[in-house]
């Protein structure tokens, strides 16, 4: 607020739940949504919270999770460059399961929930676990489903802002950016899918988080 009484028109998003939005589900999407939740252990400041993808099903959320990265160590992290995964029950990380989500995973430490509707606000964002909301829009792309989620955006205020184009059309993507005021926008398109994680230690990036 004092910064703002001087500069009005100053905007800033610090900590809400990451969002990663897609026209519909494939494979590159299944797997930068899985990238971006669990990415060092779901420890960075952009690892995904929640995503947006028109016409998602529980059966992609399943599949998405059924073969999820685990390590054993730090240093089996390091060895194999896994730096997007949960710890398995050789040095368990902290879970926390909580009601009205789907428990998933080979060690049941990942979580996620589907539905239309978007999550709460001040939904919590469960730091340091892989929980993921998956909002599945029928009328994707709509001015109202983008004028919807931006508002909860701008209300929510998330670090990380992913939007993924099909064919070219960067039309909803354009909308998302006009309507909100986030700190990181990414775009991405078939072949090069936008993530929510900003640092990929694989690329020799790291904030000391593992896996």
């Amino acid at each position: 607020e004092d910064v703002r009484a001087f500069h009005c028109n100053v905007m800033s998003s610090t900590g809400g739940p990451n969002t990663l939005v897609a026209a519909r589900m494939t494979k590159e999407i299944s797997d930068a949504v899985q990238l971006s939740a669990m990415i060092e252990n779901s420890g960075q400041c952009t690892a995904l919270r929640h995503a947006c993808v028109g016409g998602a099903t529980e059966a992609d959320m399943k599949a998405m999770f059924e073969n999820a990265p685990t390590i054993s160590s730090p240093q089996d992290a390091l060895r194999n460059g896994a730096f997007a995964g949960v710890f398995d029950n050789t040095h368990p990380g902290p879970f926390k399961a909580v009601d009205g989500y789907t428990i998933a995973g080979e060690h049941s430490n990942i979580a996620y929930r589907i539905g239309d509707e978007l999550p709460p606000d001040g939904v919590d964002e469960m730091w340091r676990q892989t929980y993921v909301d998956m909002t599945s829009p029928k009328d994707f792309g709509s001015d109202e489903q983008v004028s919807e989620l931006a508002g909860w955006l701008v209300r929510n205020q998330p670090i990380s802002l992913a939007m993924n184009t099909v064919g070219g059309d960067f039309g909803y993507a354009r909308k998302l950016f006009e309507q909100t005021g986030q700190v990181v926008y990414t775009v991405g398109q078939e072949g090069n899918p936008a993530l929510t994680c900003q640092a990929r230690p694989q690329e020799g990036e790291i904030f000391g988080e593992f896996p």
